[in-house]
């Protein structure tokens, strides 16, 4: 299960950052959020997995995070704009999930594996963002602000 997971979150964190549809207003945003949350819905299910078997320690941040979420439902409600605040609703949620499933999905040996692999897929997307904020090249690669570490 900790091959699993640690897959998991290796082919997030290389494929997020590549997903790009231009048919969609705002290019990246909305697919990079359906992404991250197809894949926090598979590390939920490890996650839900490990723990009835015992093999996930118990998160007293679900209760101040269930307290905020549960807040912020109810203030969708006096939004003016309700899509767009279940959409903000909708990150909440699954920014809140990375930490307490990062907890329970992940050993430090295997943490520490995935860090170093975000670290190096990172390195090449900043230097194709710093490198269209000089002009040498990448200028037909859609960004959102120069220098860039998301595509738009």
């Amino acid at each position: 299960m900790d091959r699993l997971s640690t897959g998991c979150w290796i082919a997030a964190f290389v494929a997020i950052p590549l997903v790009y549809m231009a048919d969609v207003y705002d290019g990246a945003l909305l697919p990079k959020l359906l992404a991250l949350q197809l894949a926090l819905l598979l590390l939920v299910g490890i996650y839900l997995y490990r723990a009835q078997a015992g093999q996930c320690p118990c998160h007293r941040l679900f209760w101040p995070m269930g307290l905020y979420l549960g807040l912020s439902v109810l203030a969708t409600h006096a939004a003016v704009n309700r899509i767009e605040s279940i959409l903000n609703l909708s990150q909440y949620i699954s920014l809140m999930l990375i930490a307490p499933v990062v907890a329970g999905t992940l050993t430090p040996h295997h943490l520490l594996r995935v860090v170093r692999i975000a670290a190096w897929v990172g390195l090449p997307i900043a230097s194709i963002g710093l490198c269209q904020y000089w002009g040498i090249a990448f200028q037909d690669i859609p960004s959102r602000a120069n220098p860039s570490a998301t595509f738009h």
